[in-house]
């Protein structure tokens, strides 16, 4: 029997405006019924897709193509102009590992409010609480303000709190390298186990073995609009066969150019 849908993607389409000025920016939001200033670019066009308990999806393709932009959609950070997304079960945005962190807080503090804010009850987070701590390797520091820790620190925190508390999906958009080498490992075991016990999981990533290493599918995004869905070894094969491509071409363009 098939998995549950936990997110279907239909149709999403997102625009942004540029303009070459703040000032033409300020205008059209003083009068947003007169002329535009600005142009109007499509960042997004009709994306579709779905994902299932316990698959894992890559979305891949060159810098600027609308990976981050789509995961803020669906993580609910942005709007979308068109087209729906449903979401089941509680979700996780890995995006900026230190967005939701309190620096006045103690890192035991933050832990149930990070999990406060994304809908985890008290009790559950009491039950977790050793193990997030003992996860984290903070042993030492749990009790003390945040504004105190490193930067990695702050981020072997927020990585614990969400790997402990099991969402049904989780999205990460580069956050893998957490801490040193070691801890990395550890992350990307606690990962496995997710999927394994049925979290779902969007992975935004540069790094195509990590990708072949977690994910199952993978959406190849290309000026916004969907390249290629499907097995993952079989998209990352054509990407990286597509990227290989480009390379001839342009070593060909500067050899006829000199």
């Amino acid at each position: 029997m098939n998995s549950e849908v936990v997110v279907s993607v239909d149709g999403l389409t997102k625009k942004y405006w540029s303009y070459t000025h703040a000032a033409y920016r300020l205008l059209d939001w003083i009068s947003p019924f007169s002329r535009r200033h600005g142009v109007e670019r499509e960042i997004l066009s009709g994306i579709s897709f779905e994902l299932r308990q316990g698959q894992a999806i890559a979305l891949i393709g060159d810098s600027g193509v609308g990976k981050s932009t789509l995961l803020k959609c669906i993580a609910g950070i942005i709007e979308s102009n068109s087209g729906k997304i449903c979401v089941k079960g509680i979700m996780c945005p890995m995006l900026q590992l230190k967005g939701g962190i309190n620096p006045n807080l103690s890192g035991r503090e933050n832990i149930y409010y990070l999990a406060a804010l994304h809908g985890f009850q008290r009790g559950l987070v009491s039950g977790q609480l050793a193990a997030i701590i003992d996860f984290s390797e903070l042993e030492n520091k749990v009790d003390e303000p945040v504004w105190t820790y490193s930067s990695g620190m702050i981020m072997r925190l927020a990585f614990s709190v969400y790997v402990h508390l099991k969402p049904d999906i989780l999205l990460i958009d580069e956050t893998l390298s957490v801490g040193d080498a070691r801890f990395q490992e550890k992350c990307l075991r606690r990962l496995h186990d997710l999927l394994a016990e049925g979290v779902a999981l969007i992975l935004v990533s540069h790094n195509l073995q990590r990708i072949k290493q977690f994910c199952n599918q993978a959406l190849w995004l290309d000026n916004g609009r969907v390249k290629m869905l499907g097995d993952v070894n079989s998209v990352v094969q054509s990407f990286e066969s597509h990227e290989v491509g480009l390379g001839l071409t342009s070593a060909v363009t500067k050899s006829l150019d000199v």
